[in-house]
């Protein structure tokens, strides 16, 4: 029966969490559904908005509604699965409706299908006996013959060049009915260049066949708990998930599959097609907008029952989903920093999984501390992978105590130098890990002390020898060095610190004859570099890769042999409560990566603070060791898993707004909060960071254990107007269920 009704609530993508009333048309009535996108009159622009609901009557107190100017979808773009778990994370993030939606179908109105022109023949025409007589000119009978024989769809312009045969002899055979040429929608498909030969006659281990057999038993189950993997590096996790989704298929569902970086896609999506073929999807921000606009598409249509993808593929649109998968789960990348809404993919994974009536699949060596938790409170299920698949065990870890040393083994301790030298000469491959890029960390005045700071932010600037330029890693404002200090004008001006560009150069002088690859942001700006970098890495045409963290996340390549962490205490100056989980997880992360094939592995980590207990546990891959210790510390200062966090930030480009501001949202928080127990309020701090590009930063925390407290909270209408305040010059964010503090 075709709905009739004459209202419909619109949800723009602003920060607004308000629905705007319109008046439906009476040639729309019918046609316009939840989810479908229309355009608006909203205040004196026409705007771009999505079909929330559909009423019958309008809100009372609304007057003279304006009407729907413009349909562009002739069917919605989330199906009813999909519509309830957007309504649901706009809910709990409390961003509004329609940016929650933009965050869905990230496309323009003028996104289009790539069209092609292409040759087919007439329908009477399928053997060579059926080739019409009047057909006696040889270049006519050659492009009829390569038709028949040809099943691809090619182009008037393929078919000459390969035939040789000119656009008239085409335009004969059009003209006579014996081919016709048409307009068909093409895909665009990504392409990847790693090809590995992946068998699906693997010999599980028995802890492999412990993880499939507790996964496959979720599976038939009708609203099973999340199953968290925690497995060591190389134990065989996306062995696991493949099964898994085999099973997932035949059940007649799909699949999504969510990866914490980029730099992984290619290696994920060779290992998923060698088993699935075609029927892999991909989406992350990595592709071109009409390449992510076809793989959405053919996921809607359900021509790619699994997709593959980073953290807003947490949204693609799979019709009846049996499986969501999150590896790496504890990775920082899942977490959406900006624009709103503020989210965490793993979270949302377990949300979706839940609403669905499907299952969630956690995998991680280093769980985060959360989901370890809900493992042993019983909120969810839990499997671990204590051997690794391949013959040899986890590597050997070597810690190297780097205080007092200087001048050669500053960047390189002799340890490590004298490793990466016989794994050069073995033919064997050595990753560096330091996650700092650029050549020196900072500048400084040898005479007054002056460091040269971006005019933008209070941060150094880092000075990058490659462009000779200094470089603000926030920003991105820069400059040449200077010749004199600033503040002195003496020409004393020295470098400080390190970062990866510094170490290739060490290497190569001090390892002549080595191919160096680096792999950090500056390297893979443009769109496909992680696959030019990395493809003659893995093929063996590279000797030694240098990079951040984008290389300690589940790479696999079975030459390595050695991994060294140049400076592994960097993330503990950081003021993060989460400061020593990140080390300790980032520290095992990059040593997983030697040894992973015929050949033992070793790791060296160099150190300033090698007593710091998330080094030391590091140093032996005991997850639960650390576990405990980290468990004990959050419960002590009630941090999460114990509690729940909301941050805000108020920023402003004029200082005295930004903490006025501040203080004036506190009242407001604190007035709200009147009658809640177990709720802390921290007052307004200046943020760690306290000025980015341009905006001066003040930050208010509160945690609590309860979370509806939170959520009553959350909706007080002062503070609903206080955070959509936008002007030029002042933002307030809101985020809920920070990954950081800075």
């Amino acid at each position: 029966m075709v709905n009739k009704s004459k209202f419909v609530e619109v949800a723009f993508p602003i920060p607004a969490r308000q629905l705007f009333t319109y008046l439906i048309p009476e040639h729309l009535r019918g046609q316009i559904q939840p989810g479908c996108r229309l355009f608006a009159q909203l205040g004196n622009r026409k705007a771009l908005g999505f079909a929330a609901h559909i009423l019958d009557t309008p809100p009372a107190q609304i007057k003279d509604l304006k009407p729907v100017l413009h349909l562009l979808d002739e069917e919605p773009l989330f199906g009813p699965e999909l519509l309830r778990f957007l309504r649901w994370t706009a809910d709990y993030y409390m961003a509004s409706l329609g940016e929650t939606f933009a965050a869905a179908y990230p496309f323009s109105p003028a996104t289009r299908p790539r069209m092609v022109k292409v040759v087919l023949l007439n329908d009477r025409i399928l053997t060579s006996e059926q080739i019409p007589e009047d057909i006696q000119k040889p270049n006519q009978r050659r492009v009829i013959e390569f038709l028949i024989h040809r099943k691809a769809l090619l182009s008037p312009a393929d078919i000459s060049r390969e035939l040789g045969v000119g656009p008239s002899t085409l335009k004969t055979l059009e003209k006579h009915g014996w081919l016709r040429i048409e307009s068909r929608e093409q895909a665009r498909v990504p392409q990847f260049a790693y090809k590995g030969d992946y068998g699906a006659d693997l010999t599980l281990t028995s802890d492999q066949e412990q993880a499939l057999a507790l996964i496959e038993r979720a599976l038939r189950q009708a609203s099973p708990k999340p199953i968290l993997i925690q497995g060591v590096t190389g134990s065989g996790k996306t062995e696991i998930y493949l099964r898994a989704i085999d099973t997932v298929l035949r059940l007649g569902k799909t699949a999504l599959v969510l990866i914490p970086e980029i730099s992984l896609t290619p290696q994920t999506m060779d290992r998923f097609r060698s088993r699935f073929g075609d029927r892999v999807g991909i989406l992350h921000s990595g592709l071109g907008q009409g390449e992510r606009y076809d793989e959405w598409r053919m996921a809607r249509h359900g021509e790619r029952p699994i997709l593959v993808g980073t953290r807003s593929a947490i949204f693609a649109p799979l019709e009846n989903p049996g499986l969501i998968i999150v590896d790496e789960e504890h990775d920082g990348s899942y977490k959406q920093s900006d624009p709103s809404p503020r989210y965490h993919a793993r979270d949302l994974a377990v949300v979706r999984a839940h609403l669905a009536g499907t299952l969630a699949v956690l995998g991680s060596a280093t769980p985060s501390a959360e989901s370890a938790y809900n493992v042993r409170s019983g909120k969810y299920e839990g499997i671990e992978l204590r051997q690794r698949a391949s013959t040899h065990g986890l590597p050997m870890v070597q810690l190297v105590d780097m205080r007092g040393r200087a001048g050669d083994e500053a960047i390189l301790s002799r340890e490590l130098f004298e490793a990466l030298w016989d794994r050069y000469e073995n033919r064997q491959q050595s990753i560096l890990f330091l996650n700092r890029r650029g050549f020196a960390t900072s500048l400084i005045c040898n005479h007054c002390g002056h460091i040269l700071m971006c005019d933008h932010c209070s941060v150094a600037m880092v000075f990058h020898n490659s462009q000779r330029l200094l470089i603000c890693h926030h920003c991105d404002a820069r400059k040449p060095p200077p010749e004199y200090c600033p503040a002195c004008t003496e020409k004393f001006i020295r470098q400080r610190g390190y970062g990866t560009e510094r170490v290739v150069q060490e290497v190569e002088e001090k390892i002549p004859g080595a191919r160096v690859v680096r792999l950090d942001r500056d390297t893979t700006r443009q769109k496909g570099e992680h696959d030019r970098l990395l493809t003659p890495f893995r093929q063996g045409e590279s000797d030694i890769l240098v990079g951040t963290q984008m290389i300690a996340k589940g790479l696999d390549f079975p030459n390595v042999t050695l991994v060294g962490v140049l400076n592994a205490d960097y993330a503990l100056s950081l003021p993060d409560f989460r400061a020593a989980e990140r080390t300790f997880t980032l520290l095992t992360q990059v040593a997983g990566r030697a040894g992973r094939g015929k050949h033992p592995g070793e790791v060296f980590i160099q150190t300033y603070c090698p007593d710091h207990y998330s080094i030391q546990l590091a140093l032996t891959q005991d997850y639960n060791a650390f576990y405990e210790k980290e468990i004990r510390y959050r419960r002590l200062i009630g941090f999460p898993p114990f509690s729940r966090i909301v941050l805000w930030r108020v920023e402003s480009t004029i200082e005295d707004i930004a903490r006025g501001k501040a203080w004036e949202l506190y009242s407001i928080l604190s007035a709200a909060l009147q009658g809640h127990q177990g709720v802390t309020l921290l007052p307004p701090v200046e943020a760690p960071l306290y000025r980015l590009r341009d905006f001066f930063r003040w930050q208010i925390a509160l945690k609590s254990r309860s979370l509806p407290a939170i959520r009553s909270l959350l909706s007080n209408k002062a503070l609903l107007k206080f955070i959509t305040l936008r002007r030029r010059e002042l933002r307030v964010i809101q985020d809920v269920d920070p990954s950081d503090m800075l």
